[in-house]
């Protein structure tokens, strides 16, 4: 009940603080637009991934005990648009082939970026694609809400803050 009321405290405060921030990257996958909110404020610390989608927007939070986080556009088996990201400690640790996909036709979460840190999804993500889920390549993140895309169309960022 306390995750709910302070996952809807984060929503509306990103929601009201939107045109103050810096504006984020956005993402074009299908014909949603994605973009992140690095938080760069210790009382709130997430990652919020906002997605425009046809049949609305929604909102998904994660929390900055994982320090990084990636996202792009692919595409299931069958050509739909899929929106992938990954959250990583980016620690030995911490396992890189741990995705979450999201529905761009409405927003939907179809697969959770496991909560444990060691605990791969690589099998359940291709398994979902049809296809073979390709790792991420983060070589320079962002610590903002802004980041430019890799030559491989990868957009990368890493929290700012520290956890204690």
């Amino acid at each position: 009940m306390k995750i709910t009321r302070y996952l809807w405290l984060i929503i509306v405060l990103m929601t009201s603080f939107e045109s103050l921030a810096e504006e984020p990257t956005v993402i074009l996958c299908g014909k949603s637009k994605a973009s992140l909110y690095n938080s760069q404020v210790q009382e709130s610390p997430y990652f919020v991934l906002k997605i425009n989608s046809q049949l609305g927007t929604t909102y998904t939070s994660f929390y900055v005990d994982k320090e990084h986080f990636a996202l792009r556009c692919d595409a299931d088996v069958s050509g739909k648009p899929m929106l992938i990201a990954t959250h990583t400690c980016g620690g030995t640790s911490c396992s890189e082939l741990s995705y979450a996909i999201f529905n761009t036709q409405d927003g939907k979460q179809l697969l959770e970026n496991p909560r444990d840190r060691t605990m791969p999804n690589e099998a359940q993500a291709s398994e979902l694609l049809g296809h073979q889920i390709k790792g991420f390549n983060c070589a320079k993140p962002t610590k903002t809400s802004k980041a430019i895309s890799n030559q491989i169309g990868e957009y990368c960022y890493m929290s700012p803050l520290e956890l204690g």
